[in-house]
């Protein structure tokens, strides 16, 4: 189903699915001698982030601080996440609770806790 159809539950699993694809961290070139690492760290965060709304917005649970501000900045990490993370980035999800809406409201919420391995968290100028 398109994006917009999604429930919050398809659309955390959607991208878990594309974050656990593995991508090539080390530079290798294709038969034409361009970078295909490169096109397949951006074609990786590209389907990733169709997963998520362009206004995307990341804030700490506890504090309310904002971690992301804007679907470029969310692009932005997650594009070196899988840049320097390599084939082995992995992520599971170890236990999860769903909040929906009372009264047939269409939001819901899912919160996951999740296991990573291999994973490189970007930094300053590492974005």
């Amino acid at each position: 189903r398109p994006r917009v159809e999604w429930t919050a539950v398809e659309a955390v699993d959607g991208a878990r699915v594309v974050y656990n694809r593995p991508c090539q961290n080390r530079p290798r070139t294709d038969e034409k001698g361009l970078d295909a690492t490169k096109r397949a760290v951006q074609a990786k965060t590209g389907s990733f982030c169709a997963c998520f709304s362009p206004s995307v917005r990341v804030r700490d649970l506890g504090s309310g601080k904002e971690i992301l501000k804007d679907g470029r900045a969310f692009r932005t990490r997650y594009q070196t996440v899988f840049r320097e993370s390599g084939t082995a980035l992995e992520q599971r999800v170890l236990a999860r609770a769903v909040f929906e809406s009372a009264r047939g409201a269409q939001r819901s919420f899912v919160l996951d806790r999740e296991q990573h391995a291999s994973l490189i968290t970007p930094v300053g100028a590492m974005l």
